[in-house]
Parts: structure tokens; sequence; C-alpha cells
């Protein structure tokens, strides 16, 4: 079973230093999990920024990759988080933030109406 990092600067580093070194397949994982840390740990522009890398930058990852799912649902919301509108994310079209509001709350209605509650 793999253990769990605490949030801290020097797993950060680390992940920087091998997103650096990896090649793009091995990189983006550890990229995501950056940009979840840095979310968790209260820094979104910086964690939009990273995402970022993952659709149009040097670890450009493909709408086939394992990853798209994780990064089409994170995206949207640092965005919303941000005040940004959001770019094209693989087969979806560019967002404002008007249309991004109105997408995160179906997608929260949805969730509520599978979960069978009501959350504020």
């Amino acid at each position: 079973m793999k253990t769990t990092q605490p949030i801290s600067s020097q797993r950060l580093s680390e992940l920087g230093e091998n997103i650096q070194i990896l090649p793009p397949d091995e990189a983006s994982p550890l990229l995501l999990e950056s940009v979840t840390m840095l979310l968790l740990a209260g820094f979104p522009d910086l964690a939009y920024e990273c995402s970022i890398k993952l659709i149009q930058g040097e670890l450009k990852i493909s709408e086939k990759s394992l990853l798209a799912n994780s990064v089409s649902a994170i995206i949207p919301a640092l965005c919303y988080l941000t005040g940004r509108s959001c770019p094209r994310l693989f087969s979806q079209q560019e967002m404002s933030h008007k249309e991004l509001r109105d997408h995160i709350n179906r997608q929260r209605k949805e969730y509520e109406r599978v979960a069978g509650g009501h959350f504020d």
C-alpha cells in the first residue's frame, strides 16, 4: 500500500525536480499531484498555472490519457475559483466565467441528484 506524503515544501520541491527531469508521460502525473497539493495548501493561482501546463504546455497530455478526466474536472473549478475564463479543454470549448459558473452549477445539481441530498 502506498503511503501518502504530507503537504510540505520538501515534497513540492522533490516533485518539481522530478517534473523537470522525467519524460512528459512520467512527469504529468507528478504535476497533477503538485496541482492538488498547491490547491490544498491555499494557492489556487499557482495550482491553475501548473495545471495549464497539462493541457497547453510542455507536459501537454492527450484526451486519451488516464489523466484527462482529472484534468478536465480540476481546471474548470480552478478557473472559477480564481475568476478566470476556462480555456479549451480537449474537445470542450473555452468558457467565459459566466458559462463556467453555469457549468459548475449543472455539475453540482447532477452530483446532488446522484448523491440524493442537497449540499450548501
